[in-house]
């Protein structure tokens, strides 16, 4: 075989292997087309009833968005013709206060210009009230004062003349009984009359407590002493009675006394200082305040 020969059957060889290569590549790619294409037929499968289902949600809400617009679009309906309804009644409204205005508007400035005349007014009436009720204050804080000192002095004026009538109404009735105790005294009694020196005795009313208003000190020394005491004749006391005057704080004591004027509201007696006392200190006097009982 020549050389020629041999290379040609080298060529033949190798173009041989190049094309089973080729063949067994053929045959690989179409396997791998077929598992693909399987698999994307399958896919479409699922993108297809994926979109059906997809469609058939979409004519739903598309379907609730059409019945949705049609609630929508009645209610606007409707809105539009209240809203054409007000905007008429508006219309006729605003004719109607125009109308009026115009008709009033002369009158309005007027009573603009006698409202800033009546403010001004009333602006100058404030002020003169304010200086009046200054002026009425002034007067009536003098005039509340004099009426008050006045009334504090007729108050005490009336005070003094009650007293002193009382003290005078007093002081008679007890010159009457001293008078009564002298004659008594010269015609050979007791002294006193029978008060309180064994003899008779008007009773005491039954737990009587009273209270002390006022002493009588005597103007030398040795004199009588005679208290003033409350309540008197309205329960019940009677001139006579003999009575036991003490003092509360502190505890103590004073003495007795014989009733000899009674009044309604009060009464008026002789202090008997106790048994055996020749010179009184300053607390064995009776005071203010001192209770006065029966027992």
């Amino acid at each position: 075989m020549t050389i020629l020969g041999k290379l040609l059957v080298f060529l033949i060889l190798v173009l041989s292997l190049v094309w089973n290569g080729l063949a067994l590549n053929a045959y690989v790619t179409r396997t791998n087309w077929k598992a693909e294409a399987t698999r994307t037929s399958k896919s479409a499968q699922d993108s297809a009833e994926s979109a059906t289902k997809m469609k058939s949600l979409y004519d739903a809400n598309q379907e609730a968005s059409e019945d949705a617009k049609r609630v929508q679009r009645e209610e606007i309906a409707r809105l539009y013709e209240q809203n054409k309804i007000l905007a008429d009644n508006q219309t006729e409204l605003i004719k109607k206060f125009n109308e009026q205005f115009l008709g009033t508007a002369a009158a309005n400035l007027e009573a603009k210009k006698l409202q800033q005349n009546v403010d001004k007014l009333a602006q100058e009436n404030k002020i003169q009230r304010d200086q009046l009720d200054k002026i009425i204050k002034d007067l009536d804080d003098k005039t509340k004062s004099e009426e008050a000192a006045k009334v504090t002095s007729q108050q005490s004026l009336l005070a003094a003349s009650s007293e002193k009538q009382r003290a005078e109404r007093l002081a008679e009735r007890v010159r009457e009984l001293s008078d009564q105790i002298e004659e008594l005294r010269r015609r050979g009694g007791s002294g006193t009359g029978g008060l309180g020196q064994g003899g008779p005795v008007a009773p005491a009313p039954e737990g009587f407590r009273g209270t002390a208003t006022s002493i009588d000190l005597p103007m030398k020394a040795g004199g009588d002493i005679y208290v003033t005491f409350k309540p008197g004749g309205d329960v019940g006391l009677r001139a006579g009675a003999e009575l036991k005057i003490s003092r509360e704080k502190p505890a103590k004591y004073v003495g007795k006394i014989v009733v000899l004027v009674v009044d309604t509201k009060e009464a008026v007696g002789k202090f008997i200082p106790p048994a055996g006392v020749r010179a009184l200190g300053p607390d064995d006097y009776p005071k203010v305040n001192d209770v006065i009982t029966d027992k």
